[in-house]
């Protein structure tokens, strides 16, 4: 019994199911399957990374610390600052004022800050030059400062438009005579809603 041979040749449709050329058919589509599989991989592995850039350089929540970069150049002089406020062994208690000034007030809408300043021995340490720098913490990069003007003996406010509620930082630094003295502390802020209260962004 003779078989005859099948020439590759021959046109497709003359071949039977099977042969050759649906082997090799078979094995560039396997083939672009997996290429297109690796390149959706690589594509989706890209984007995530690309994603995360923008939101590090632009979602304002993203930053944790403002300013780290600049404070890690600087850790020497900020541990010396650190260092000198310790040593004087001054005492602050900040306290931010739940409601609004209303309308008509020279500081309608927006609420104080006010910080006690006491030496070594709970005395009011008087004739300070002083600021607070604050953000809300969901929101570092949204950074404010406001000069600290003595009210009483010891006794030092700024006026702020804070209109958020949740855990804020607040970093105070008064200057005296030869003295240099900084603080920082986190408090959760609850707020009094007035008529001059604007929406919370």
């Amino acid at each position: 019994m003779k078989t005859e041979a099948i020439s590759h040749n021959e046109p497709k449709w003359l071949q039977p199911a099977g042969g050759p050329i649906d082997e090799a058919l078979a094995e560039r589509r396997a083939r672009r399957t997996w290429v297109s599989f690796i390149l959706f991989l690589l594509i989706g592995s890209v984007g995530m990374w690309v994603y995360a850039a923008y939101l590090a350089v632009s979602d304002p929540s993203m930053s944790v610390v403002p300013d780290y970069h600049e404070k890690a150049l600087k850790w020497d002089e900020h541990l010396a600052a650190q260092k000198a406020s310790q040593d004087l062994e001054w005492t602050t208690h900040l306290l931010v004022q739940p409601n609004a000034e209303p309308a008509g007030h020279p500081e309608a809408g927006k609420r104080a800050i006010t910080v006690f300043v006491r030496d070594r021995n709970a005395q009011p340490v008087v004739g300070l030059q002083g600021k607070v720098r604050y953000y809300h913490h969901a929101l570092g990069k949204q950074v404010s400062t406001s000069e600290l003007r003595e009210k009483e003996p010891g006794t030092y406010e700024a006026w702020t438009t804070i209109h958020r509620e949740g855990t804020w930082q607040f970093e105070t630094t008064f200057d005296g005579e030869g003295s240099h003295f900084e603080s920082s502390v986190a408090q959760d802020i609850r707020l009094t809603s007035s008529g001059s209260d604007k929406p919370s962004p």
